[in-house]
């Protein structure tokens, strides 16, 4: 089991996890924990935490095997108080606050780059799940994804889509002063995926329905 570190505090706590500052074996580590659901059956807040800790460890090895940096897995603890993930620490910024305080050319650069990690990640077979910018982190000029916890292991052209616009989503309401910086993005994608054009096609029918169903309801 990870030791907290002396003097660490708790880096984030999420509707489902909470993260906190380990080390591991003289490293700084992350250990996420899935924490228990007292609203939930016992027994099945037990199996969903252990499943989904399971899988974002399997997430995480597939996305490097897929040439998209993510934390190295140290420790998958699926004990039933525990449900709890320790990978490598990442120091590094979000790409969030860096396409914000970037010059323009700059962050169009680090557009195109986070779209092709997407297409390469879609190409893997992998869909992130909360692909917004704060879940992109740039060390030494490599971007790591990390956050897989809302992901799955699938082909599938809808849940690329969806990936797609949760990500415009994120940068027409964080970025919206960059302008072209999606366009970039979807540059990359489309450069890196071979099926890329399909996928954006399928975005703009999730646009589509979206919009008629505000309709209905208005």
């Amino acid at each position: 089991m990870a030791r907290l570190r002396k003097g660490a505090r708790r880096m984030a706590q999420g509707a489902e996890a909470e993260l906190r500052l380990v080390d591991w074996m003289g490293r700084k580590a992350v250990a996420k924990r899935r924490v228990p659901k007292p609203y939930r059956l016992p027994e099945l807040d037990r199996a969903l935490r252990q499943s989904r800790t399971r899988l974002e460890a399997r997430l995480l090895r597939l996305s490097r095997l897929a040439g998209v940096p993510a934390p190295l897995v140290y420790d998958v603890d699926l004990a039933d108080d525990s449900c709890t993930l320790t990978m490598e620490f990442i120091a590094g910024e979000q790409a969030k606050r860096l396409l914000n305080r970037l010059p323009l050319p700059a962050a169009r650069r680090l557009s195109r780059q986070i779209g092709e990690a997407v297409g390469r990640l879609h190409t893997g077979g992998i869909v992130h799940g909360d692909l917004t910018t704060s879940n992109m982190l740039l060390s030494g000029g490599t971007l790591y994804f990390i956050d897989f916890g809302l992901g799955a292991a699938t082909g599938e052209l809808e849940a690329q889509g969806v990936d797609l616009r949760v990500l415009k989503e994120a940068f027409g309401s964080t970025h919206a002063h960059i302008g072209r910086c999606f366009d970039d993005m979807m540059a990359g994608y489309r450069a890196a995926y071979r099926s890329g054009a399909e996928a954006e096609r399928r975005l703009r029918e999730i646009e589509g329905r979206g919009r008629y169903s505000d309709q209905v309801e208005g």
